[in-house]
């Protein structure tokens, strides 16, 4: 949901390989709450 609210980051994300986006899925199952969630998805290209 929180990717769906960022269309540029989604659109990066939809250019991902899959197993690149696989790491993302991966690393977003240890957020535990929203804000983490928002925070991620924020700074998933950062870096």
């Amino acid at each position: 949901m929180s990717l769906a609210q960022h269309t540029d980051i989604l659109t990066q994300f939809a250019s991902l390989s899959p197993d690149e986006q696989q790491r993302i899925v991966d690393g977003s199952r240890q957020v535990k709450s929203r804000r983490e969630m928002q925070n991620y998805v924020e700074n998933m290209f950062q870096g």
